[in-house]
């Protein structure tokens, strides 16, 4: 008896062991998966993004185009999904994106633009109630429009896309000044304002520290107006952020950028804070509003 139960009792010690080492090699092997990153929240209205299922079960990422501009793809839920960026004035209503190597019955998708923005910002980064995307914003106490409008950030910036390799983009964006205030995204309340303010102005001190809003590669360093700087970083996937009204640059073209490590200090204004960051968010050619990607500071 004694020497079954010392076998039952080294059997048992076995298959405690064995359960243990599988235990550990299933926590190798999910260690060793790479995590899906996260991507941006479906809002196809003017300034989001819209999430687009696509209709492939292959293993490679198809391409995917929205007219001339090629989009990004990324998998969720073992599915392939498009990332269309969406400009400020788009008008509502049903939209095609076409898949250039697929079969003519699956060479396009179908996708609506909503003509209302669930969760527009306000001037101050709050959340208000529901409204249409074209409302004009008021600008910030005691910031002029003079203080805002940056030429620099309507000019189309040329890079060299070799720089950019094989990054890509994991959507986990974060302001790139520390800023109180902030005129955000949309139309502006002012007679001198342009079309579609698309991009954040923040106001903060002149020469405060500007931070790489996510991972990324330094593209372009093209300058801008009245000596401000401005700077282009590649994410991956047709996705670029675009950082103006910089009083210094401290990185140069190709530098491998990890999320938060300084870039630039923050260039003059006439405001009260004395200095600005402008920042814009481009994908697939098209400028959306930074706050779908990060939370205001």
């Amino acid at each position: 008896m004694k020497i079954q139960g010392l076998s039952s009792c080294a059997t048992g010690r076995r298959w405690v062991r064995a359960a243990q080492l599988l235990a550990s090699l299933a926590l190798t092997c999910i260690s060793a998966t790479p995590a899906l990153a996260e991507l941006p929240v479906h809002r196809p209205v003017a300034g989001g993004v819209a999430v687009v299922p696509l209709p492939i079960a292959s293993e490679e990422a198809p391409r995917a185009r929205f007219g001339e501009r090629p989009v990004h793809v990324a998998r969720r839920n073992a599915r392939w999904v498009a990332l269309v960026g969406l400009p400020c004035d788009i008008l509502p209503g049903n939209y095609i994106l076409s898949l250039p190597d697929m079969e003519p019955e699956q060479s396009s998708v179908e996708f609506g633009v909503l003509p209302q923005d669930p969760g527009i910002r306000s001037a101050a980064g709050e959340d208000s109630t529901p409204q249409p995307s074209r409302i004009a914003l008021p600008l910030p106490p005691g910031i002029a429009i003079d203080g805002v409008v940056n030429p620099a950030m309507a000019r189309s910036i040329a890079y060299d896309a070799a720089l950019v390799g094989d990054v890509t983009p994991d959507f986990e964006f974060s302001a790139p000044v520390e800023s109180r205030v902030h005129l955000g995204y949309g139309r502006l309340a002012a007679r001198e304002a342009p079309d579609c303010h698309d991009y954040l102005g923040f106001f903060t001190a002149f020469g405060s520290r500007v931070y790489a809003p996510a991972a990324g590669v330094v593209v372009a360093i093209p300058g801008g107006a009245d000596g401000a700087e401005t700077l282009l970083i590649a994410h991956g996937g047709e996705v670029l952020s675009v950082l103006g009204n910089l009083g210094e640059v401290l990185v140069e073209a190709g530098t491998l950028l990890d999320q938060g490590e300084v870039v630039g200090t923050a260039g003059s204004a006439e405001a009260p804070t004395g200095g600005r960051v402008d920042w814009a968010v481009s994908m697939n050619g098209y400028r959306v509003d930074p706050l779908r990607l990060a939370a205001a500071p």
